[in-house]
């Protein structure tokens, strides 16, 4: 298990490539595109090439995961921002990723941080300038769905295997979705993809009911 960081782990290299893979897709995005609606941004973020980079990132930054149970998330955000107008060396393309913590056991520990959450942190934030979130793409390995666990967090009988987000993070996106003001529409992509494997998940935020 995983509650402190490994010094045998080159966290700050990781780090970096996560980073620079980061602003590598911005750049390689903001080339194709220089000023995209967001649907046209939804339409870019699932293309083959697009989609796998961003799954590259989240495979990188899930090792800066810290869990007690080693059950390493990461999470991809790509999303557009506000530019000035007449400003054509702008970008508006936003990449950026996040790892989960959790460091003991129990739903209510303060230790716990969704890798999705830092997104959401990002996007509820006034001073970030975001516009939309374009899509969520999560790298994680299948585990049991929240409501297939009983209260002794064993597996009930015909548990069902997911890597859509938890519960919690469902229920986040689903009140973002219905602010006054939404970043995440209907259309936004979330896509999940088993870690290390290429079985993925793709589907819209309008399923968060």
């Amino acid at each position: 298990a995983k509650t402190a960081k490994d010094p045998s782990t080159d966290y700050r290299a990781i780090l970096e490539r996560v980073q620079k893979m980061e602003r590598g897709l911005e750049q390689y995005l903001f080339e194709a595109s220089r000023r995209p609606t967001p649907g046209q941004a939804k339409d870019m973020a699932k293309d083959r090439r697009v989609m796998g980079t961003l799954f590259q990132i989240g495979e990188e930054v899930r090792k800066l995961a810290l869990n007690y149970r080693d059950f390493d998330v990461g999470a991809v955000m790509l999303a557009l921002r506000d530019v000035k107008q007449g400003d054509e060396n702008q970008n508006p393309w936003v990449v950026r990723a996040s790892a989960n913590t959790m460091f003991a056991k129990g739903k209510d520990e303060p230790t716990k941080y969704c890798a999705e959450w830092f997104h959401f942190d990002e996007l509820q934030d006034q001073k970030s300038g975001l516009t939309d979130l374009i899509s969520l793409n999560i790298v994680a390995r299948p585990q049991l769905e929240d409501e297939a666990k009983d209260d002794s967090d064993k597996a009930v009988p015909l548990p069902r295997m997911t890597l859509i987000p938890c519960t919690e993070c469902r229920r986040v996106i689903a009140l973002l979705r219905r602010e006054k003001r939404s970043k995440i529409s209907d259309d936004a992509v979330i896509a999940s993809k088993q870690a290390g494997a290429p079985w993925e998940k793709i589907f819209p935020a309008g399923e968060f009911m």
